[in-house]
């Protein structure tokens, strides 16, 4: 088995209860070359994310926002990171953000909308070495 068979057969893991094998890859081979290797990318790093979630949280969050950089890599990224974790982000945890902010920059603290506890987590947790070696 070649690498690349290795390497998606790994990334099939989260499409399989959704897709036979050969559609994932004829759906993934469709796709031009840079965007197929930006979304196995994507697709890994979630992965991983998924993994660190509950021994290190912090590392799970750095995975998960360059997962979603590996996937908008080109004009508007804060926009296109909002509008991923908007389409794919189940809707149980867009109804209560861990984050909270002032309204009008004095307290009371609220709990943040969903928007804007993306707006911070693009700020604060994206991975910048990961957006670095993007555009090289």
């Amino acid at each position: 088995m070649s690498n690349e068979d290795t390497i998606l057969k790994e990334v099939y893991s989260s499409f399989k209860q959704r897709l036979s094998f050969d559609d994932f890859q004829s759906k993934l081979n469709s796709l031009p070359i840079e965007d197929k290797w930006n979304f196995v990318r994507a697709t890994l790093l979630y992965q991983q994310s998924l993994k660190c979630k509950q021994c290190n949280p912090n590392v799970a969050m750095v995975f998960l926002c360059s997962s979603a950089e590996a996937m908008q890599l080109k004009n508007k990224p804060e926009k296109r990171f909002i509008e991923f974790y908007k389409r794919y982000c189940p809707i149980r945890f867009r109804k209560s953000s861990p984050m909270e902010y002032m309204p009008n920059g004095k307290p009371p603290m609220v709990p943040a909308p969903f928007d804007i506890s993306l707006h911070c987590i693009y700020e604060l947790f994206r991975c910048f070495f990961f957006m670095k070696e993007l555009n090289t």
